[in-house]
């Protein structure tokens, strides 16, 4: 028979979606103190308030007591502020296991429901204390939550500040975030930077380790950006400054030596009509795949113009842009070019 506690259903905060979430290890039960794990109070003559008094804290929202209770990791205080929290505790009358060999053991059936979900573990209690006897728990609801980015495209370095549980995490496709929650609904509100947009989520705990990604999609201002740099260089390229220019310099020496050999210079008496030669830009072109929504593809047309006898005549090279992106919260995203030609391989 089990005696329900005392319970309120605290309002639901809105979130932008829920995603389900993977499981990525832990068991109903928590084991003994871990590497890491705080010095935690013991509490009064009777095996089972110590239980009661502990998830009742949980569903309460009062994460300091309920720390204060267990061996487990702390949680954040104040983490169950803005959540969804347990409703409908219940904690066995009697205890369903009893271990009478030193030191004494007490194991109590509890329920709870989250997120709709109900809830049946089990947790227990040690009695300490030699001539003044006192129960202290054994067992932590807290469970790890892993938070991480959604893979992105290659080109893109992504930095993400994301807010769950008032704890901001730096997320990055090279870092990733770790809390320690008690069972409930968080909200997890990332901000990202100028040109990429990222997903808020909920963040279910229910009685296992989750692991959460936050979508990170880019925006039409990647795009912008990418051709708006790319095309910068490339003028930068024509307009003569190859020589201080690293992100053009083996490119532009390519198209010389076709140059060379399509005036036919042979000495340096020939190479005077070689300083004729004037480079332009003559048209460009942006594409972005169906299939890749990262992916921006920056092509150009770069025309030499030289004499020819009294006139002059024109050879067209196409050049591809390569490059790569760096996007954060607070911070202008940065681009970096390099121009190529595609002919070569």
């Amino acid at each position: 028979m089990t005696d329900p506690a005392a319970s309120e259903t605290p309002s639901r905060r809105p979130s932008t979606r829920r995603l389900v979430l993977t499981v990525v290890g832990g068991v109903a039960l928590v084991g003994l103190i871990a590497a890491g794990a705080v010095a935690f109070r013991t509490t009064g003559p009777d095996p089972r308030a110590v239980v009661v008094e502990y998830v009742e804290a949980i569903r309460d929202g009062d994460v300091a007591a309920a720390n204060a209770l267990t061996s487990g990791y702390d949680a954040p205080v104040g983490s169950l502020d803005d959540a969804e929290r347990i409703t409908d505790v219940t904690v066995s009358t009697e205890s369903v296991r009893s271990e009478e060999e030193a030191p004494r053991r007490e194991t109590f059936a509890v329920s709870y429901v989250v997120a709709g979900e109900t809830v049946e573990t089990e947790l227990t209690v040690t009695q300490v204390g030699g001539s003044e006897p006192r129960w202290s728990l054994d067992d932590s609801l807290e469970r790890r939550v892993d938070v991480a980015l959604a893979e992105t495209g290659g080109d893109v370095l992504v930095s993400v500040d994301a807010v769950v549980a008032g704890e901001t995490l730096g997320l990055s496709p090279f870092r990733t975030g770790e809390l320690h929650l008690y069972p409930g609904v968080y909200a997890l509100e990332p901000t990202a930077g100028s040109v990429t947009s990222a997903e808020g989520v909920e963040v279910v705990v229910v009685d296992r380790d989750v692991a959460v990604e936050v979508p990170v999609t880019p925006t039409d201002a990647l795009a912008t950006l990418v051709e708006e740099e790319a095309l910068t260089a490339l003028a930068d390229c024509v307009a003569g400054e190859v020589s201080v220019n690293l992100r053009c310099g083996t490119l532009l020496l390519g198209l010389d030596s076709e140059i060379v050999q399509t005036l036919g210079i042979r000495t340096g008496s020939d190479a005077e009509a070689y300083e004729g030669v004037v480079w332009t830009v003559e048209s460009s072109s942006t594409e972005q795949p169906a299939d890749d929504a990262w992916a921006v593809e920056v092509s150009a047309v770069v025309r030499a113009t030289y004499p020819s006898g009294a006139a002059t005549a024109s050879v067209d090279f196409p050049v591809q842009a390569s490059w790569s992106a760096a996007d954060a919260a607070d911070e202008e995203p940065a681009v970096t070019v390099s121009w190529f030609d595609p002919t070569e391989g």
